[in-house]
């Protein structure tokens, strides 16, 4: 797999209100190696900068080409063996594109939680913006391409969506149609 260019992107924002901090582009689909699997999948991670300070707000946008077999996503966790790599199994929160629909997996969540496209645009962005207050979520808005897009959470939002001890979170990218991979 070459570089994915503009076509799939992640650019986090972790908005830390309490230094007034703004990380952005923290990952980038161009830091993604290529795949040496049949699957394509690649993978990058990176560490989360909350140790500092704290959390207010978690925002991030995802940009990607939406086609029916591409499976992008964002995790978030605590890299508990020290690795360098967010796990499977350490990952506390996934949010992205699977396969023509939005899901959201979390630690707590009994269930995948789908949410259809609003849109029918090639190029979807993904707009998540997690308030949180004395360290538990409180309000939360998504979007795809601005249209407000519904996970169905309620307006007591499931603890999950945040935990103070994530440190790293990861872009994964699957699936065989990719337009202007390579």
């Amino acid at each position: 797999m070459s570089r994915l260019k503009a076509r799939i992107a992640l650019a986090a924002f972790a908005a830390l209100a309490g230094l007034g901090v703004v990380a952005a582009d923290l990952l980038s689909a161009e830091l993604l190696s290529p795949s040496a699997f049949a699957d394509t999948e690649a993978a990058t991670n990176a560490p989360l900068p909350f140790a500092a300070s704290p959390v207010r707000r978690l925002s991030f946008s995802l940009v990607l080409a939406a086609t029916p077999s591409n499976n992008v996503q964002v995790s978030f966790g605590r890299d508990a063996d020290a690795d360098g790599l967010l796990g499977s199994l350490e990952a506390g929160l996934a949010v992205g594109w699977d396969c023509g629909k939005w899901a959201l997996c979390g630690d707590g969540a009994t269930a995948r939680i789908v949410a259809m496209p609003v849109g029918t645009n090639a190029v979807k962005r993904l707009e998540w913006d997690l308030r949180i207050a004395n360290g538990r979520p409180k309000a939360l808005s998504v979007r795809e391409n601005g249209i407000p897009l519904d996970f169905g959470l309620g307006e007591n939002l499931p603890l999950w969506l945040f935990s103070r001890e994530w440190n790293t979170f990861r872009l994964d990218v699957r699936g065989a149609d990719r337009p202007d991979e390579r």
